[in-house]
């Protein structure tokens, strides 16, 4: 005995379009992942022998001095919008609260007038209110602090111990990890390849095990060769404001979960 099924074309056209779904499906798990290439982290020099004498730290002379192109040639208004961008997001993970207008004007005639965005960001943790935050009763969280010595071993070569960390302000914490990590740049400035593989490392890490804090394409991208390409492209001030804001913003996390 046989039955016979009535089926319309239109439950016909959507199966067939089920069933080329499926197809799709199991083809595009048959493509291989993109390609990501190796980078390893190169050798951290001591930052501790550092000379403060000596005279090579003002030799602008290098090959990182002189990229970032692209950048420069956009028109002013542009590079203003940028410039404006990095205030606002300086002052929400230093002082975690926007920038006033009198900040905004103040900080963008210093950037307008040839200053450095490393400089901004040192005239802001050395102020009136920044050391007003240091001087506050609070203690480190313990994922801040095990952040911090794993951090500190492996991307600056120093050992801190956690009972001493404990006994410090968060924002006393933050300040020293940045500013170590900012004399190390200033080191491998002369050499570099080892500032961008350094880069990679520490970007690509943050965006793989921290991916829920940020909100910006390339932060969040977890291929290493985006990374390297970035850092190679952009003006070395633009560099360091990475590292000063994904650093300050992973350590605020950690505090605060």
């Amino acid at each position: 005995m046989s039955v016979s099924l009535d089926v319309s074309a239109g439950i016909q056209e959507k199966i067939t379009e089920l069933i080329d779904q499926v197809k799709t499906y199991f083809q595009d798990k048959k493509q291989p992942l993109p390609k990501d290439i190796e980078v390893s982290l190169p050798k951290i020099p001591d930052i501790n022998l550092k000379s403060a004498t000596d005279l090579k730290s003002y030799d602008k002379s290098g090959s990182i001095y002189q990229q970032g192109n692209s950048y420069y040639k956009l028109p002013r208004e542009k590079k203003r919008q940028y410039e404006m961008k990095f205030l606002n997001e300086l002052f929400l993970v230093t002082r975690q609260s926007p920038p006033k207008a009198e900040d905004m004007s103040k900080w963008m005639n210093v950037l307008e007038g040839g200053g450095s965005r490393e400089g901004v960001y040192r005239g802001l943790v050395l102020d009136d209110v920044y050391s007003m935050l240091e001087s506050y009763e609070q203690n480190p969280s313990k994922k801040l602090v095990r952040f911090t010595i794993y951090f500190a071993d492996k991307y600056l070569s120093q050992k801190f111990s956690a009972e001493k960390l404990s006994g410090f302000n968060p924002y006393l914490i933050k300040r020293i990890l940045v500013d170590k990590c900012l004399e190390l740049i200033e080191i491998f400035e002369k050499e570099p390849k080892n500032l961008y593989a350094w880069y990679t490392v520490f970007s690509k890490e943050m965006a793989v095990e921290y991916s829920q804090i940020w909100h910006n394409k390339i932060r969040l991208d977890r291929m290493g060769k985006n990374h390297y390409q970035w850092v190679q492209e952009v003006p070395l001030q633009h560099i360091k404001s990475e590292v000063i804001i994904k650093l300050h913003k992973v350590l605020n996390y950690l505090q605060e979960k």
